[in-house]
């Protein structure tokens, strides 16, 4: 039989962009800057054969307006 559910590497990636936005979560509210639409995107770049991650494209997304400060 097929297995069921997600694969591994989902779960890593899932992982991965959790931590990111928890720290950025984290970040912000130590520097007082509102976390109004965070979200966090990743994609696994492939390596091939073997199946595996050769990299991670993340991007944060914010609301809020930063300063260079």
């Amino acid at each position: 039989t097929a297995p069921e559910g997600p694969a591994p590497g989902r779960f890593m990636v899932a992982s991965l962009g959790l931590c990111v936005g928890l720290y950025a979560a984290h970040y912000l509210k130590r520097h007082n800057i509102s976390d109004e639409g965070l979200t966090v995107d990743i994609e696994a770049i492939d390596a091939g054969n073997p199946a595996r991650a050769e990299s991670f494209d993340i991007v944060v997304n914010l609301k809020a307006k930063l300063t260079d400060e």
